[in-house]
């Protein structure tokens, strides 16, 4: 259930992303209570979930991958890799 300003809250689909929708229906179906402070802070949470879902997936198709500080690379041309593995940003930089 999504409590907006203490109140239990109908949605309507036409203010919302499919992405939105759809999560915020399981919300509304369960027996959990969500509570917001106002509908700008619903659409805000949801508006920052869909963001980091979108950079997840786009970083996901990329091809990037990640390594232990072990194993870390860095561009030479920016950064410094220090002995631990962490990278520094050059000094000319």
């Amino acid at each position: 259930m999504i409590i907006v300003a203490n109140q239990p809250i109908q949605l309507s689909p036409s203010e919302w992303s499919a992405f939105e929708w759809y999560w915020l229906q399981q919300l509304q179906n369960r027996p959990i209570r969500y509570v917001y402070q106002s509908m700008d802070h619903l659409h805000f949470e949801w508006d920052l979930r869909e963001s980091l879902v979108d950079a997840a997936e786009g970083l996901n198709r990329s091809g990037v991958s990640f390594a232990s500080f072990e194993d870390s690379r860095c561009n030479p041309a920016f950064w410094n890799r220090n002995a631990q593995g962490g990278f520094e940003l050059r000094p000319d930089i």
